[in-house]
């Protein structure tokens, strides 16, 4: 059959690929697999992206750079003349978490370098921080919503934090702990494919830095299937591919401050 004179590739697929930056920006590209002349175009909360969240990059590049604390649910829309498709991804602040640290023996995570903001209580009450040490008590403050900041994170912040509320006299009306755990992000993330002698496909994924990676793969939108996979799991940073497996391969690195991937199109080896 021969071609006609004109004609464009539909787009299919698109992907994000998100990663924080050592500023807190934020880097986002977006790719479609196929289509002939794709458009970009980004909304964050179902508008344009404006000169003030925007640290480089437009409305109609693939790749932006997003300021600091800018958070929402991103689009992009990829086009052509035949065909348009999108993605989104609900983006958080890089560097910024935010936990409820009310009940005894809570849990919370801060990324270093970063800021955590922890959601204690009503703003009607008094509260008061107990820490072995002093040493960076300007970093910390009390919020009029309730909450409890501490910026430029530390390794030395990770620590039990004893909380008190008091009542209008003064007087102590509950005590608490909670415990908080600072990591360093996982950042830029790393995939290494190779063919093996019979056919097979060993992957390996990798992150530049961060503190207790946790892994994961998707191919084609889907987790790994024991059909396709020949050793180890979907939580491995090492895979080996059946042969004749191929397709959009995903690895993604994650920890309890951050999240980021890195996308392949895999052919079967020997193609």
């Amino acid at each position: 059959m021969e071609a006609v004179a004109g004609m464009l590739l539909m787009l299919f697929g698109v992907s994000h690929v998100s990663e924080c930056l050592s500023q807190g920006e934020m880097r986002v590209s977006c790719s479609s697999e196929g289509g002939d002349s794709p458009q970009y175009s980004w909304t964050l909360n179902g508008r344009t992206l404006t000169d003030a969240e925007l640290l480089s990059g437009n409305n109609e590049t693939n790749i932006i750079t997003l300021k600091q604390h800018v958070s929402g649910h991103l689009v992009c829309s990829v086009s052509n003349n035949v065909s348009d498709v999108f993605k989104e991804e609900r983006i958080s602040t890089c560097g910024m978490k935010t936990c409820v640290g009310r009940q005894d023996g809570t849990k919370c995570y801060g990324a270093l370098g970063g800021t955590v903001e922890i959601q204690l209580g009503s703003i009607s009450e008094m509260f008061n921080v107990k820490k072995n040490y002093n040493s960076t008590e300007h970093r910390l403050c009390f919020l009029s919503n309730g909450t409890f900041r501490i910026n430029n994170l530390s390794r030395n912040d990770s620590a039990n934090y004893t909380l008190q509320t008091f009542d209008s006299r003064g007087e102590s009306s509950f005590e608490w702990t909670l415990q908080l755990f600072i990591q360093a992000p996982v950042s830029s993330v790393l995939l290494l494919s190779e063919c093996l002698s019979q056919g097979e496909m060993r992957v390996s994924c990798s992150s530049q830095g961060g503190d207790s990676p946790q892994y994961s793969w998707t191919l084609d939108g889907r987790s790994l299937s024991d059909a396709e996979l020949l050793s180890v799991n979907n939580e491995s940073n090492i895979i080996t591919l059946k042969q004749h497996v191929s397709g959009h391969l995903v690895c993604s690195v994650k920890n309890n401050v951050s999240n980021v991937s890195k996308e392949e199109r895999i052919s079967t080896c020997g193609e």
